[in-house]
């Protein structure tokens, strides 16, 4: 009887912990949302509206987890070319068993001397 009380509270304890974690990062994750949205915003003012399109689903297709969105004046990385954008991978290495922990930041040109710069997880 004793072990189903302390079970009880202790599942009780995790399942508050669990709501209260889940709540922490909905709202962590809210946020990043929102500020994603206003920066893309911002993206759509310089440039075209294809190229706005572009750019959008470059973002959706390459990357399961997005953040720290910001319009910088230089680049960090290696140059790829994709679906007419130019793209500048700075990948983070030394994780994984085969040293790529498939993420990093990208730095997508949106014009001269200006990139939207992002923090992904692929």
């Amino acid at each position: 009887m004793l072990e189903d009380r302390y079970m009880r509270k202790k599942y009780n304890l995790q399942e508050a912990v669990d709501e209260v974690l889940d709540s922490y990062y909905r709202e962590i994750k809210d946020q990043e949302k929102k500020a994603e949205e206003t920066m893309l915003k911002e993206v759509s003012k310089i440039v075209s509206r294809t190229k706005y399109r572009k750019i959008v689903d470059y973002i959706e297709l390459n990357s399961d987890y997005t953040w720290n969105f910001e319009i910088v004046n230089k680049f960090r990385g290696e140059k790829q070319t994709e679906g007419g954008l130019v793209v500048y991978i700075n990948q983070t290495t030394n994780g994984g068993y085969t040293g790529d922990e498939f993420a990093g930041e990208a730095y997508i040109k949106i014009g001269r001397n200006r990139f939207l710069k992002y923090n992904y997880v692929c």
